[in-house]
């Protein structure tokens, strides 16, 4: 019985995640404000990342198993290349999560979740 709880332990500790969403963060970017948002759910294996610009969605994405604790996402809002450079920083009992937000090659703004 001890085994078979234990099992049910780690199989829930592999499959469950942790959710984070930043705050609306205001950025300015060519004359205008622009409003990011961001969220990931961090499970043991990988993470999924969604990122929006006032309000749309330009990057919804799932890191790849092994391919390290930074990977990029490239995403397009109203006919700009995004990128979002994700990274994680884990330790036995927290975690921390950044994205750095790029339009056309500029650093725009760097979420920490």
């Amino acid at each position: 019985m001890a085994k078979f709880l234990v099992a049910q332990l780690l199989l829930c500790a592999a499959l469950c995640g942790c959710a984070n969403q930043s705050p609306p963060i205001s950025s300015p970017w060519q004359n205008q404000n622009l409003e990011i948002l961001a969220a990931v759910v961090t499970r043991p294996l990988d993470s999924s990342i969604k990122l929006s610009i006032n309000g749309e969605p330009v990057i919804n994405g799932t890191t790849e198993v092994g391919a390290g604790s930074a990977q990029n996402f490239m995403g397009n809002w109203r006919g700009n290349r995004v990128l979002a450079r994700f990274s994680r920083q884990q330790s036995v009992f927290s975690s921390a999560s950044r994205i750095d937000v790029f339009i056309n090659g500029n650093l725009v703004e760097t979420v920490r979740l």
